[in-house]
């Protein structure tokens, strides 16, 4: 097995970073609430070692 680089660092990669602690913050809000069922995920699309997106999604089981 390749031993791990770091993080790439770039600008689109700060950028990035700060989005996904927002988008995990803010479906940790969603879901760490009484009532909720269902699953939320954070998803990355990386290339070359630069972050391109950052997905969340929120799924809920209405019960």
């Amino acid at each position: 097995m390749a031993p791990m680089r770091s993080t790439r660092t770039t600008t689109a990669n700060e950028l990035r970073k700060a989005l996904l602690d927002r988008a995990v913050r803010e479906i940790l809000a969603v879901a760490a609430q009484p009532g909720f069922y269902g699953n939320v995920s954070v998803e990355l699309a990386v290339q070359d070692g630069v972050i391109q997106h950052v997905r969340q999604k929120v799924d809920r089981i209405e019960r």
